[in-house]
C-alpha cells in the first residue's frame, strides 16, 4: 500500500515543476522515504526504496551524473530527482539512455524549486501512505488469523479499495534458504505484487510474508511469481486457491502457508495448493499426531533400521515407488544391478512386513512418505 513514484509525481509535480525525463517504465516503484545524495560513495548508506535528490554540487566530470545514477540504482533506490541549474544544466543523453534501459525513473526540477519544501511535502505523502499501509496490514492479519473484529477489518480493507465479496487468494512468500525477509526483499515483493495489481496489502508472519491477491487468475499469479523470481531466485511462493470474499481467506492462509513450506522443502519457486494432489487431503487433517502415528506404523521400523545400520532403504523405497515399481528403471536410476534391487526389496519387506508387489502395500508406503515430507 506504500505510495509509488507515479503517485508522488501526480501529487507534487504541478506545484514544484517536476518533470519525468527518463525511466517511465519504473514509475510503479514504491517509495519508502527521500534522501539527498551528492556523492556516489554515499549511495552505500541507502537502504532501498528511497527517492534520491541531487543538486550536482559535486559534479566535476562529464560522467559524474551517470555514475551517481548507476550507483543509487544498484543500491535499490526507487528513482532520482535532478535539480537543474548551475551544477547540472541538463540531463545527458547517456544518463537518460541508462534510465530508460533499466526503468529507473529520473525527474528534473527547476533550480528555483525549494528542495526543503518539496521533500517535506513528499515525506508527508509517504507518512500518510505508511499509516494507511499499517492499518490495512493489521486489518488483513486480524481477519486472516481471526484475532480482530471481522466487520471492522473488512471496513478498513474496503476503504483501501478491496472488495469484500470479490474473488481473492493469498500468496505466502518465503526464502528457500529460510532466512528472514530484508527490507529489500519486502521492496521486491511489493513491486512484484503491484506489477499485476495496484492494490497491495501484506503482513509479516514469522519468516514469511502473506500477500492478498485480489481478483487474480492463475496466469496473473504466475506473472507475480515470475517477477519475484527475477528479483531473487531464492523466493519460494505458496499460492492458495481462489475463494469468494475476504472472510474466506482464513482457510486460504493455512493452505498458502502449507504450499509455501512444501515449495521451500522441494526447492521450487512456486507451488499452487490446488496442484498438491493427495497432500491436500493430508493437510486438512487437524490432528497431526494421527499422521505421525500412521507414518511410524508403516515406515517407522525402516527409518529406525537405517539409523542403526547406516543404510538408506527409506530413500530407496521412495525411488522404487517413483519408478512405479519397475525393477529395470530403478536399476538404471540408482546405478545398481537388477539383482541388487530385488535384494533391497526383500530386505525392506522383511523389516516392514509389507509385500511391495501388492498395490495396498505400495499405497500405504506412498502415503507414509508424503506424511514424512509434511511433518519433517
Amino acid at each position: 500500500m506504500s505510495v509509488t513514484i507515479g503517485g508522488i509525481y501526480s501529487q507534487v509535480s504541478a506545484e514544484y515543476g517536476m518533470k519525468l525525463a527518463a525511466g517511465a517504465g519504473g514509475v510503479d516503484r514504491p517509495v519508502d522515504w527521500v534522501h539527498i545524495v551528492e556523492d556516489s560513495r554515499v549511495s552505500s548508506f541507502l537502504r532501498g526504496g528511497e527517492l534520491v535528490f541531487t543538486t550536482g554540487i559535486m559534479n566535476n566530470t562529464a560522467s559524474w551524473l551517470r555514475e551517481l545514477v548507476k550507483h543509487v540504482d544498484m543500491a535499490g533506490a526507487s528513482g532520482i530527482v535532478v535539480n537543474l541549474g548551475p551544477y547540472i544544466p541538463s540531463v545527458p543523453d547517456e544518463v537518460a539512455a541508462y534510465c530508460n534501459k533499466h526503468n529507473f525513473p529520473l525527474f528534473t526540477i527547476p533550480w528555483e524549486t525549494r528542495m526543503v519544501d518539496m521533500t517535506r511535502d513528499i515525506c508527508s505523502v509517504i507518512s500518510r501512505s505508511l499509516n494507511d499501509e499499517i492499518s490495512m496490514s493489521a486489518a488483513l492479519k486480524g481477519l486472516v488469523l481471526n484475532t480482530a473484529d471481522a466487520e471492522t477489518a473488512l471496513r478498513t480493507l474496503e476503504a483501501g479499495g478491496f472488495c469484500a465479496d470479490a474473488g481473492a487468494r493469498l500468496a505466502c512468500v518465503g526464502m528457500s534458504d529460510e532466512r528472514d525477509f530484508t527490507s529489500q526483499g519486502k521492496f521486491a515483493l511489493e513491486r512484484a505484487a503491484k506489477s499485476v495489481n495496484e492494490l497491495y496489502c501484506a503482513f509479516e508472519y514469522g519468516r514469511y510474508m502473506i500477500v492478498l491477491l485480489s481478483d487474480c487468475d492463475a496466469e496473473t499469479v504466475d506473472m507475480f511469481c515470475d517477477s519475484l523470481r527475477e528479483a531473487d531466485k531464492l523466493f519460494s511462493v505458496g499460492i492458495s486457491g481462489e475463494r469468494l470474499g475476504l472472510k474466506a481467506q482464513q482457510v486460504n492462509f493455512k493452505r498458502a502457508l502449507c504450499a509455501c513450506k512444501m515449495a521451500v522443502k522441494r526447492g521450487k519457486d512456486r507451488i499452487f495448493y490446488d496442484e498438491l494432489g493427495i497432500y491436500k487431503i493430508l493437510l486438512e487433517v487437524n490432528d497431526k499426531d494421527v499422521l505421525g502415528d500412521y507414518y511410524r506404523d508403516v515406515l517407522g521400523s525402516l527409518e529406525t533400521y537405517d539409523g542403526e545400520h547406516g543404510t538408506d532403504y527409506l530413500n530407496f523405497l521412495k525411488t522404487y515407488l517413483e519408478c512405479n515399481g519397475i525393477t529395470q528403471v530403478v536399476s538404471e536410476r540408482e546405478f545398481i544391478h537388477r539383482n541388487t534391487v530385488v535384494n533391497h526389496l526383500k530386505k525392506i519387506e522383511k523389516i516392514t512386513g509389507l509385500n511391495l508387489l501388492e498395490l495396498d502395500a505400495k499405497l500405504k508406503c506412498g502415503i507414509a512418505l508424503c506424511i514424512k515430507e509434511l511433518i519433517d
